[in-house]
């Protein structure tokens, strides 16, 4: 028995753009056109991820 391959849509960035969810708990990334979804950061990544929510490097504008 053969498995056939399953196809993979690619994704341009305006495509992820228009399909990113807005009020979605998980992160996604596009890489080489798929879509991946990211894991939470844990320990000392999710202090550094929380820290600069909106603003480079946790600075004001």
């Amino acid at each position: 028995m053969t498995q056939g391959q399953t196809k993979v849509r690619l994704y341009s960035f305006d495509e992820f753009i228009s399909w990113y969810p807005e009020d979605s708990k998980v992160r996604y990334e596009l890489h080489d056109g798929a879509i991946v979804a990211m894991p939470k950061p844990k320990g000392k990544h999710s202090n550094l991820a929380g820290s600069g929510t909106n603003t480079p490097f946790g600075r004001s504008p």
